[in-house]
């Protein structure tokens, strides 16, 4: 479920077991071009909203009484530098977990997990919280709040200039018992073209059909920033929620 969808006056929607999936938040980003020509106070404004839109995504996630959210990558715009962001992430992660929903995060090429010793860590990531890990595809059973279970599986970038296709090592994957199969994953399907430099960098590229042809029902994507959301077949789908 992307975040800005409305649940309003859908009860039998909150009924069932619901997942918000979320990515790109480029928390810290600075405004750049943006911010050109903005006065100090319109440019304070400007920022004050971005901290909103995090929020909101932390309220919504709440109110639709999420199972779980999964994050796809570039959480951070800038490898978790920004104290400030990483205070509100830590902050908002927290409130989810005490709220009962589970956290899943894959990284991508704005926060590489190989830049780790490189940050200035303020904030850990809350107990609890399940962060994937370069290499391998891991892979986590989820126990729904009925009785039942899904399988979260994801991998995260090591580098920024991620050039593997890392969809294909999701082929391993094995559901066992449990009811779907959840990726999550950054890359660039098929060379997306995107709003503002024309293509988005071809970091972990794939095509669809390596999408199609893997195990994973739903293949909760980040990178490009823009929403999109696609059917395979069946009950199976790949998406981009957008950025916030």
């Amino acid at each position: 479920m992307h975040p800005s969808d409305t649940v309003t006056g859908n009860e039998e929607l909150l009924m069932n077991p619901v997942f918000v999936h979320a990515a790109d938040l480029h928390l810290g980003a600075p405004l750049l071009s943006l911010g050109a020509g903005l006065t100090a106070e319109a440019k304070a404004e400007l920022l004050s909203l971005v901290d909103k839109a995090f929020t909101n995504l932390i309220d919504k996630t709440i109110k639709y009484n999420a199972e779980f959210i999964v994050l796809a990558g570039d959480i951070y715009d800038d490898a978790e530098n920004d104290a400030r962001a990483q205070l509100r992430f830590f902050r908002g992660l927290k409130r989810l977990l005490d709220a009962g929903i589970g956290v899943y995060i894959a990284h991508g090429n704005h926060d590489p997990l190989l830049d780790e010793k490189k940050r200035n860590q303020i904030a850990k990531l809350p107990d609890g919280v399940h962060r994937f890990l370069p290499g391998s595809v891991q892979t986590v059973v989820h126990n729904l709040r009925d009785g039942g279970q899904v399988t979260v599986a994801g991998i995260s970038f090591e580098k920024k200039d991620e050039s593997e296709n890392l969809a294909l090592r999701f082929e391993t994957v094995d559901r066992g018992s449990t009811q779907a199969v959840i990726g999550v994953l950054h890359t660039n399907v098929g060379g997306t073209v995107g709003q503002r430099n024309g293509l988005h960098a071809n970091y972990a590229p794939c095509k669809v059909s390596d999408l199609r042809n893997s195990p994973v029902d739903y293949w909760a994507l980040g990178h490009v920033h823009k929403r999109s959301v696609n059917h395979m077949d069946g009950n199976r789908y790949w998406a981009y929620p957008g950025n916030l």
